[in-house]
């Protein structure tokens, strides 16, 4: 019977890597189009605002390299549309050094960390904003994404944007990445490191 099942649906290992790629797919394609984002510039009757940078989204795909000036260009323009429609609500530090400006990483492989802050995380006072940090040098990366914890979420730490984001992750850069989240009663925190070869 199990030589039946598994000529049917493959072995538990082809099962989990194919629901490992699916899972993946689903964090990127959940970076790709910020239905959150999408909503209030409908309800603000202000699609035509996002045209320009959806369209450059959309043309990825999940199998994209892009360089990491692209990525950090992308996230900036990303945080700004969040504080052009929240307007006096929102609160966010965006904070660069990076080294390597040129190296190829995954297209959207750090969006999911920043959107999980602005979805989950309190952010409309000015001294609790989220924060953004990102540093690196040749070969690896480290990113920090810090908000004030808001009390309605009960684990943000849960939330399917990093259950998701975890099996990417895992998915691409199995052996180059540490992920780590935590919270206290203030502050949640993720921070990330990627390593990546320059011919990645």
């Amino acid at each position: 019977m199990t030589k039946f099942i598994d000529r049917i649906f493959g072995t538990k290992v082809e099962v989990d890597l194919v629901r490992l790629a699916l899972e993946s797919r689903i964090s990127f394609e959940s970076a790709q189009v910020d239905k959150l984002l999408l909503r209030d510039y409908a309800i603000a009757d202000r699609l035509n605002d996002l045209a320009a940078f959806q369209q450059d989204l959309l043309a990825l795909n999940s199998e994209s390299n892009w360089s990491l000036e692209q990525e950090l260009d992308v996230l900036r323009q990303y945080v700004e549309l969040i504080q052009s429609i929240k307007g006096a609500d929102f609160f966010a530090q965006f904070n660069t050094k990076v080294v390597d400006q040129n190296a190829q990483i995954q297209s959207l492989i750090l969006f999911p960390l920043i959107q999980n802050a602005i979805k989950n995380g309190y952010a409309s006072m000015e001294k609790f904003p989220i924060k953004i940090r990102i540093s690196g040098s040749e070969g690896s990366l480290l990113l920090e994404v810090s908000n004030r914890v808001n009390h309605y979420v009960e684990n943000q730490g849960e939330d399917e944007l990093i259950q998701f984001y975890r099996k990417r992750l895992q998915w691409i850069y199995a052996d180059k990445h540490e992920l780590f989240v935590n919270s206290n009663s203030q502050t949640f925190k993720a921070t990330l490191f990627l390593k990546y070869d320059s011919n990645d």
